[in-house]
């Protein structure tokens, strides 16, 4: 389009490029607002991360004194042991009551 305007006539160039500079800054502000828009509705999900990362490894640096991994490992790891010794116990259950019938 910038060239068929200038073929039309040679002294639009200045007049292209000021127009040009202005769209470029309105797609500028455009994109921006919609950054910014979507931050607002789904930044709240790189909070949760961030605030994870920063739990399990503050100031960049894993630090024991005030959090690692192993909190959240001994969080779930009772309830994790106690699901296998059920199950291990049903299996067990149900592999002898399967040797009784055989018999």
């Amino acid at each position: 389009m910038r060239q068929e305007a200038l073929e039309v006539e040679p002294n639009f160039e200045q007049l292209l490029d000021k127009n040009a500079k202005f769209i470029e800054d309105q797609l500028q502000f455009v994109y921006q607002k919609v950054a910014q828009r979507v931050e607002e509705k789904e930044g709240y999900i790189l909070r949760d991360f961030e605030r994870i990362e920063n739990s399990l490894k503050p100031l960049d640096a894993p630090q024991e004194r005030i959090w690692n991994i192993m909190y959240f490992f001994k969080q779930i790891w009772s309830r994790i042991l106690q699901n296998v010794q059920k199950k291990s116990a049903i299996f067990i259950s149900k592999q002898a009551a399967n040797c009784q019938t055989l018999k």
